[in-house]
């Protein structure tokens, strides 16, 4: 059950990848000048964010089907209840990281 669960992961990423890179527009690259990489770093870290997003939703959704396929069985519950709790330390983590790659950001001018 959980190589399904992986492929299925898997399977979404690929598929909601190229859509969130295509989504994502880098200013034009200036020409004889060197290569704004401020600019670089903040869309990679706007490209990863976007992925978190669409990685985060679909683990919440994962969770609320692992809920409604318990019926009752604890261990069951308690295995979607630790899915949820886990998804939301993530989500944490992953915006106090945004937050302090953007304060250093507007620190450092």
């Amino acid at each position: 059950m959980n190589n399904r669960k992986f492929l299925y992961s898997l399977l979404s990423i690929a598929l909601i990848l190229p859509n969130i890179s295509l989504a994502i527009s880098f200013p034009p690259e200036p020409s004889g000048k060197p290569v704004n990489i401020p600019g670089v770093i903040s869309g990679i870290v706007t490209i990863v964010w976007w992925v978190f997003v669409g990685v985060s939703v679909i683990m919440f959704i994962v969770a609320g089907i692992q809920f409604m396929a318990a019926q009752g069985e604890p261990g069951k519950i308690t295995q979607a209840r630790n899915s949820v709790i886990w998804g939301a330390i993530g989500i944490i983590a992953a915006v106090i990281g945004f937050s302090v790659t953007a304060i250093i950001r507007n620190w450092f001018g």
